[in-house]
């Protein structure tokens, strides 16, 4: 099991048709978060985050 996490803006909702509506995100990060996870079974790691969420983090923290 491993976890990729990417800070960046995306669509989170319920996306679909009226009959068929699920509660999903899509969007680059998403993909992007995918790719960071997958990467987690290469690096033999269960938690990886890009570049981008520390930075973000510690702007936010001041």
């Amino acid at each position: 099991m491993g976890f990729g996490h990417h800070t960046r803006p995306a669509v989170v909702g319920n996306i679909g048709a009226h009959h068929r509506r699920e509660y999903t995100a899509v969007g680059d990060a998403v993909n992007v978060a995918s790719r960071v996870e997958q990467l987690c079974k290469t690096h033999d790691h269960d938690f990886l985050v890009t570049a981008d969420t520390p930075g973000l983090a510690e702007r936010t923290a001041r």
